[in-house]
């Protein structure tokens, strides 16, 4: 059960993720602010990820790793 709720988790946290990078190239006023924005959405996610990895324990396998950091990943660009 704790599988099937942390991916669609992760599914939902990703289609927001890509939903927030298709939308910047809209909301910004060039192409230079939407890549400085993408690359701070990205480095806000890398480090939620990060964190959601240190704070849950990596004693888990890696698929679950990976779908933690994922999930964290996407969870950064919810707020965009």
């Amino acid at each position: 059960m704790q599988w099937i709720a942390l991916l669609l988790m992760t599914a939902i946290a990703l289609t927001a993720a890509v939903y927030a990078q298709m939308r910047l190239r809209r909301l910004a006023a060039s192409r230079n602010q939407a890549w400085i924005a993408r690359a701070v959405l990205a480095l806000v996610g890398i480090g939620l990820g990060w964190t959601a990895l240190i704070k849950t324990g990596q004693e888990g396998s890696p698929a679950m790793q990976v779908i933690i950091f994922l999930a964290a990943f996407g969870l950064g660009h919810i707020p965009a």
